[in-house]
């Protein structure tokens, strides 16, 4: 499930990454824990953007998640996810908007 690192692929997706891993942080300092990879690694946050449809349940089962709080985090983690790719969406509607606005009718 995990997919070969080096992460993101696009533009797009490393900034959905970017995002995530905000998100991982915020859940990280949140719960006092010293360092945002004890939520879950790099690799973790790359199989969860590569999969814009994953579910708290495969996030919970990710690959190799069982020696961190990957488990723990889930729920903040997807929920994190879903905003994210909810505000780029409305960010590519009102950029699309834009396109046709500024389109001169012949």
């Amino acid at each position: 499930f995990l997919k070969s690192f080096p992460y993101p692929r696009t533009i797009s997706e490393k900034i959905i990454f970017d995002k995530l891993k905000a998100v991982r942080s915020e859940l990280a300092k949140n719960k006092n824990l010293k360092a945002a990879y004890l939520v879950c690694k790099d690799e973790h946050l790359a199989a969860i953007v590569q999969n814009p449809k994953i579910t708290e349940e495969e996030i919970k089962n990710l690959p190799n998640a069982n020696n961190i709080l990957l488990k723990d985090f889930a729920y903040g983690l997807f929920t994190g996810y879903q905003k994210i790719l909810e505000e780029n969406q409305n960010q590519e509607k009102l950029s699309e908007n834009k396109d046709e606005e500024s389109e001169i009718p012949f």
